[in-house]
């Protein structure tokens, strides 16, 4: 019995593996990818930053405003 709880375990540690591989990979190279660091790409100070965010954040505050 302790030869067949072994194999078992050695197969779950292999998925394991597996899915922590992918996670890693996804994570590392394909989210850098997909999604850019916006405020970096398109703002050159704090200031820009910030009033672009309270620019969207007001202007979606009056969307549902509008909609009740």
């Amino acid at each position: 019995m302790k030869i067949l709880k072994n194999k078992k375990m050695t197969m779950w540690h292999k998925l394991f593996l597996i899915a922590s591989l992918k996670v890693i990979f996804l994570v590392a190279v394909v989210k850098p990818l997909f999604f850019p660091n916006f405020f970096k790409t398109n703002f050159k100070n704090e200031e820009a930053k910030k009033d672009f965010m309270i620019e969207e954040l007001t202007k979606n505050e009056v969307k549902t405003r509008d909609l009740k």
